[in-house]
């Protein structure tokens, strides 16, 4: 019994997926959720892609390796590709 590749599904039905989730979802998930196989991988990236560009999805964060603490020194270590600054703490554990 193999299992065979389905048609790839609209931009509306990846949407739906997404935020019908109760969690975060990725791009493995959204395959194994419309059984898609590599031969789809590279349209799905394009999809979402889109749909990040056109406002329909936000881009994840960046996950956080750990708390900072209310008050901290920082040190000013530029500007992002927005203008707004970055900074990353003297004392890090």
């Amino acid at each position: 019994m193999g299992s065979k590749e389905r048609p790839f599904p609209s931009r509306e039905k990846i949407l739906e997926f997404i935020r019908g989730s109760p969690k975060r979802v990725g791009r493995r998930d959204i395959a194994r959720a419309f059984h898609l196989g590599a031969t789809h991988r590279q349209q799905l990236g394009k999809v979402l892609a889109e749909l990040k560009a056109d406002g329909s999805l936000k881009a994840r964060g960046r996950r956080r390796r750990g708390k900072l603490p209310k008050v901290a020194m920082l040190r000013i270590t530029g500007p992002d590709a927005d203008g707004d600054l970055l900074a990353r703490p003297l004392d890090w554990d």
